[in-house]
């Protein structure tokens, strides 16, 4: 895990977004969200942490210098100058499901439909997934036993299970992300790439039947030296929270959690 991907999603920055007659927008020392439209553009960012997102069109985003966000979106887009040692960062917040694979040199990254298609040039694959950050939206809230709610993201596929919580920061009180199962196993989970310490709760058939509280980030740059976490009892899901969630909600083994569609 490279510290420098420790330069939060969440900084204040200032917007700047393109016009019809503005289709070229450059950055400037701040930190700042720069943001297309449908049409094309070029997106380039200035020398503070910026977050990149053509929205719509073939973009170009080109970051320069600091720990910038290339927001993945629909389109025929090329990143120029990706760098993982600065700490930039790829942001998937679509529920599509992708596919990476090497062109050349390039890395690119699809949807089975063919809507998405980035190309990052001079990216390995390798470099890309450990940059990889997912911020699906949030399409269940967990109900508890006390009537506390929270809104939960959704990682269905296998690829977006294995990002996971992967280059996020330190969650809100009131969100998760659910990795709902086939069949009700037991598998490890690890922290690999992960930023900040997690709760989990493992589930079946709607309750809870155990409970990993404070769970410390893996500081090692090799996911086989991280270690693995499993339930004693199988389960069909498990929800990731901020640390220290299980205690401030109450939960306990045995108590039941309503999953509810939003």
């Amino acid at each position: 895990m490279s510290l420098l991907a420790e330069r939060y999603w969440s900084k204040k920055r200032k917007k700047v977004k393109a016009t019809s007659s503005m289709l070229v927008v450059k950055g400037t020392k701040d930190h700042e969200k720069i943001v297309g439209n449908k049409i094309s553009n070029t997106l380039i960012g200035g020398s503070g942490d910026d977050i990149l997102d053509g929205r719509g069109g073939d973009d170009v985003l080109t970051g320069g210098p600091g720990a910038d966000f290339f927001v993945i979106s629909p389109g025929n887009d090329q990143i120029t100058d990706f760098n993982s040692v600065e700490g930039d960062q790829i942001v998937y917040r679509s529920n599509d499901e992708i596919i990476c694979f090497s062109e050349k040199n390039d890395a690119l990254i699809t949807t089975m439909d063919g809507v998405i298609n980035t190309t990052i040039s001079h990216a390995s694959l390798d470099q890309v997934f450990l940059s990889f950050q997912q911020r699906l939206k949030p399409t269940f809230e967990a109900l508890f036993e006390s009537g506390r709610v929270v809104r939960l993201e959704s990682a269905e596929s296998s690829f977006q299970q294995s990002l996971g919580m992967m280059q996020r920061e330190a969650l809100p009180k009131r969100r998760g992300m659910m990795f709902p199962q086939v069949k009700a196993q037991i598998v490890p989970i690890y922290m690999f790439n992960c930023l900040a310490p997690l709760d989990i709760i493992y589930l079946n058939d709607g309750e809870i039947v155990e409970l990993a509280a404070e769970i410390p980030i893996c500081v090692s740059a090799d996911a086989d030296e991280c270690p693995r976490y499993e339930s004693s009892q199988p389960f069909d899901n498990w929800i990731e929270l901020r640390s220290g969630s299980i205690r401030r909600l109450g939960l306990s083994v045995g108590s039941q959690v309503d999953l509810i569609p939003l």
